[in-house]
């Protein structure tokens, strides 16, 4: 994924288009609930997470409204982690 949002951000520049994404990660949402052993999912998720708590929705609603802000004009190319336990996996597992 980093390598196609860092050529996607390329091509777009010059347009004056920026390009990134957002890795979530265990997000809580009702897509995740339908998986069989969801409960087991979420538990381990916020076991993981420093904070010991899970990402939800609303927290990569506000990553995307944050990107879309004119102050971020120059954040292009980039693979946003709004999962911290993504970061610090060996440090906490």
């Amino acid at each position: 994924m980093e390598a196609h949002i860092r050529q996607l951000a390329v091509e777009l520049a010059p347009a004056g288009i920026t390009a990134n994404a957002i890795l979530a990660g265990i997000t809580d949402s009702a897509a995740l609930r339908q998986i069989p052993g969801y409960e087991n999912i979420l538990e381990t998720a916020r076991q993981r997470n420093p904070s010991r708590r899970l990402t939800l929705p609303e927290d990569v609603a506000r990553t995307i409204a944050a990107l879309c802000h004119p102050a971020t004009y120059w954040l292009t190319g980039n693979v946003l982690q709004v999962d911290v336990r993504r970061k610090y996996r060996r440090m906490i597992a």
